[in-house]
């Protein structure tokens, strides 16, 4: 029975995309499901980041998957761990999926919310294929978003501004969660 739920979520996300080329309702429906409430997001996410590396490089690089995997990485209702869960598991193909026109974003927003660690395999990735992406029209656009210029050229400093980044997203983030703490020491009636 445990081997069945299992088995059962890891196939939610595939069971509602039908393939890793879903048709645009089939997408459109994935995407409500993530904007649904935490749990229902959170379990089709969970789903879709046990998919193979494979399906999922597919899914980023089709019209319709694109804005299923876009969904999931920008959404508010899913733990930043399962989005950089999602994001790693992309990581190997980012180099290829520069390469293609919604590949590309995709690139772009696991980049954005992959930890400092992640963000340098992501990095190296495009850095070891940089001639081949700088010579096309959307890898050149990532090349500049994910700054592998720096990144090659002077690894230490790209190192500090990722750092610094992480460590302001970590202390607003630590900010909203307390909200409580800022209602209550907000100044009244002046």
């Amino acid at each position: 029975s445990q081997q069945q739920k299992s088995s059962s979520s890891t196939n939610f996300a595939a069971v509602v995309l039908g393939s890793p080329q879903p048709q645009y309702l089939r997408s459109r429906l994935a995407q409500a499901l993530l904007k649904m409430g935490k749990n229902v997001a959170r379990a089709f996410a969970g789903s879709l980041a046990q998919q193979s590396e494979s399906y999922l490089a597919q899914l980023a690089c089709s019209k319709a998957g694109s804005h299923v995997v876009e969904a999931a990485l920008k959404s508010s209702s899913i733990p930043v761990s399962m989005q950089c869960k999602l994001a790693a598991k992309l990581a190997g193909s980012a180099a290829t999926l520069a390469c293609n026109a919604q590949g590309s974003h995709v690139v772009e927003l696991c980049y954005a919310r992959a930890d400092p660690a992640l963000k340098e395999t992501i990095a190296q990735e495009l850095a070891d294929r940089e001639f081949e992406l700088a010579s096309d029209r959307h890898g050149r656009f990532v090349l500049q978003t994910c700054n592998i210029a720096l990144f090659k050229g002077k690894k230490s400093v790209w190192q500090a501004r990722v750092n610094s980044a992480q460590n302001t997203r970590e202390l607003f983030r630590s900010l909203l969660e307390d909200h409580d703490g800022i209602s209550a020491s907000a100044p009244s009636g002046a």
